[in-house]
């Protein structure tokens, strides 16, 4: 209420309302502070919104090349390195030195270069490796029981198929041996009691083009292949000489037409001639391809090369090592696996081929190339196995002397 005699002395009229006056000033105090709030609350999204931008920007795994702007955008697809200088001058150090834009790139760079640094066996972490292993394959040896033969099944045994994935409350899938499937098998493994010096196991990575190493890779006592890449065509990469060489059923699917017709096993039997010994077949990973992997066994008449087939339990024994050492539940590999069969009966052995990434640095003058998933093929990338896992598994075997990969060009 406003006083009378204040308001006579300040030429002031006394309203009626002044309960309304009072609603009405609170109501535009209430609105002013509310613009102020929205105002501030405006001021600090957007602050917050310039700063979270300009964080990420330099928090960025990528690296800017040497000499752009701060401002300047990056191309949307900018290469993984780069020279650091293009100085003309022969003499230039820094022309030597790599610029990486993306953490990936410096990656690479250090594998490459940790691969290709002098190495030499380590007999006695090649003993620890050995006796760790035998612990848990006394039953199982690589050199008798990699592949199925009349001394480790008998007719009416189960196998379990060796990609079944355990789920509580279900039986495993088996198949039960027959008198067909035990006649095609050898009385014998052809590695049983077998000891090599040198043994080679050449993977399938577009690492190996332009590699120069396959006479290296020929003057191994023993080679082994991986899905029946090629021989002729890539001599110079990979070699010729091969004494085992593995073929998924999925090929003989995809390639052969599951062997339906006379002209499709004639072109398996002369696909399969180019290479001498044994063909690895793993008929027993999944049902799936069960009967068109042992259809292959009847109808082919060829006694060089042999066909064998795998032991899913020697399989699955190499991958239960893994798990149970926190590899991951992925399948292996099919050159992860012959490693370790190569681990069990090779003195030294050598890996070619062996690079799951789809670049490549040169060391001078500072290229990138891409590497194709397979060297021969277009086949694209696969997520059935966990290569990077496998891939550092085998890196630090290079390291301990175990085995030692090659990346680089052969001498």
């Amino acid at each position: 209420m406003i006083d009378t005699h204040m308001a006579r002395r300040y030429h002031i009229k006394p309203l009626r309302h002044n309960f309304q006056v009072y609603n009405r000033s609170s109501f535009h105090s209430e609105n002013i502070s509310m613009l102020v709030i929205l105002t501030i609350a405006t001021i600090t999204v957007c602050t917050i919104t310039y700063f979270t931008a300009n964080a990420r920007e330099l928090m960025e795994t990528r690296a800017r090349p040497v000499g752009t702007s701060r401002l300047a955008k990056p191309p949307k697809t900018p290469p993984p390195a780069e020279p650091m200088s293009n100085h003309k001058s022969n003499s230039h150090f820094t022309r030597n030195l790599w610029n990486f834009v993306v953490n990936e790139a410096e990656k690479l760079f250090l594998y490459q270069h940790f691969l290709e640094t002098p190495w030499k066996p380590n007999t006695t972490n090649q003993q620890m490796w050995r006796t760790e292993w035998n612990e848990l394959a006394s039953n199982l040896t690589a050199d008798k029981d990699f592949i199925l033969t009349q001394q480790n099944v008998k007719e009416n045994d189960s196998l379990t198929y060796s990609l079944n994935r355990k789920v509580k409350g279900k039986a495993m899938k088996q198949f039960k041996v027959t008198k067909k499937l035990m006649d095609n098998l050898p009385n014998a493994s052809p590695l049983d009691g077998s000891h090599f010096g040198r043994c080679s196991v050449v993977g399938n990575s577009g690492i190996l083009l332009d590699s120069n190493c396959g006479k290296q890779i020929d003057q191994s006592d023993y080679v082994f292949r991986c899905n029946t890449a090629p021989l002729e065509p890539f001599k110079c990469d990979a070699g010729m000489k091969s004494n085992l060489t593995t073929m998924n059923p999925s090929i003989i699917e995809r390639r052969f037409n599951c062997l339906k017709k006379e002209e499709n096993i004639s072109s398996f039997a002369k696909a399969i001639s180019q290479y001498n010994d044994d063909i690895w077949l793993p008929c027993f990973g999944i049902q799936s391809h069960t009967q068109t992997c042992l259809k292959s066994l009847d109808v082919y008449e060829g006694l060089n090369p042999r066909l064998l087939v795998a032991n899913p339990a020697h399989f699955r024994l190499v991958w239960d090592f893994w798990r149970e050492r926190k590899f991951g539940t992925e399948p292996l590999s099919t050159g992860f696996y012959l490693t370790h069969v190569a681990l069990s009966v090779c003195e030294e052995i050598h890996l070619y081929g062996f690079w799951p990434f789809s670049s490549q640095l040169d060391p001078v003058p500072g290229q990138v190339h891409d590497i194709p998933y397979h060297y021969f093929d277009n086949l694209k990338v696969t997520k059935n196995h966990n290569m990077n896992k496998e891939f550092q598994i085998l890196l630090q075997m290079h390291k301990h002397g175990l085995l030692q990969m090659h990346v680089g060009k052969c001498s």
